[in-house]
């Protein structure tokens, strides 16, 4: 680099490169580990039942439908000490339900995990201890070790490879399970 004010912007490329092809991995070692078990199928379509049977009792008790034989009008509520059994155990359902899903999940996350960590001694070997981008605000000191992960003697605004690697990841893999629609969170709304 000629001056320590530019940056060269093909290491931020081969970076960003590098955490998009990883992001493809990681969501062919989830389909691979996770997707194509029957088990998944089968918890995922449980769970989609429960939440809409969930869903009707809630409107059931809110709609001013017979409930315990008193009416209850949407003007009028009637403060309810004691929860509907039913709507109880359709929550505690879905919780059993997500934490099975979780473990389903966990192996893909391990493996995904391990070959984050593997890389960054690759990362570290390809660019060294060379800040790839300036930010453009200082981060706070508690959050220096994160953004200078790997970078020796820098400006306080200057980040490394490992942080743009990090970021660029998970963007990347978010955008990967909502193309392909894989993600199961709440966040991704109904199509």
């Amino acid at each position: 680099m000629k001056d320590s004010n530019e940056f060269n912007k093909y290491l931020v490329l081969v970076v960003i490169f590098m955490s998009l092809i990883l992001a493809i991995i990681s969501e062919l070692i989830s389909y691979f580990f996770v997707l194509r078990k029957s088990d998944y199928y089968k918890l995922r379509d449980n769970l989609t039942r429960t939440k809409l049977k969930l869903d009707k009792l809630k409107l059931k008790e809110k709609s001013g439908i017979i409930i315990e034989n008193t009416t209850i009008s949407s003007n009028f509520s009637i403060p309810r000490t004691k929860r509907d059994p039913k709507i109880e155990a359709l929550e505690q359902s879905i919780t059993t339900i997500n934490q099975k899903m979780s473990m389903i999940k966990l192996r893909s996350s391990f493996l995904t995990g391990l070959l984050f960590a593997l890389l960054i001694p690759f990362r570290t070997y390809i660019l060294g201890d060379v800040p790839v981008c300036k930010l453009p605000f200082e981060p706070v000191p508690m959050f220096r070790i994160i953004t200078q992960a790997g970078l020796n003697n820098c400006a306080p605004n200057e980040a490394g490879s490992i942080f743009i690697f990090g970021q660029a990841f998970m963007a990347f893999r978010i955008i990967i399970q909502k193309a392909i629609f894989m993600d199961t969170t709440s966040s991704f709304g109904k199509i």
